[in-house]
């Protein structure tokens, strides 16, 4: 089995079919990595879930996506919205998990 250069992660197989995912969770963190943290040296997967998604729609349902958060980004919170949302499609929309990344209580959240 090929050894995964250490500088990218994807997510755990606990099986031999989850392997390929874990491969190319990991080949995905890199790409992404490379373009959008680049003062980094390690890229998980996780931290470019919504990134990742976002590249797998269509150009046109992606430019639908963005104008609709156009509105929010003239917010005065904009930035503590934008991590809100980062936080919680990064965490697989859980609350819980979303709110622990967040360092916040959940019912803060909410």
């Amino acid at each position: 089995m090929a050894r995964l250069p250490s500088n990218r992660i994807g997510t755990v197989a606990n099986s031999v079919p989850e392997l390929r995912d874990s491969y190319q969770d990991a080949w995905s963190a890199l790409h992404l990595g490379k373009r959008l943290a680049r003062h980094k040296q390690m890229f998980h997967i996780g931290e470019f879930r919504v990134q990742e998604l976002l590249l797998t729609v269509s150009y046109t349902s992606r430019k639908r996506f963005l104008q609709a958060l156009h509105p929010l980004k003239g917010q005065a919170d904009w930035e503590t919205l934008r991590s809100t949302i980062m936080a919680w499609c990064e965490s697989g929309y859980n609350l819980v998990e979303a709110s622990k990344a967040l360092y916040i209580h959940r019912n803060t959240l909410i």
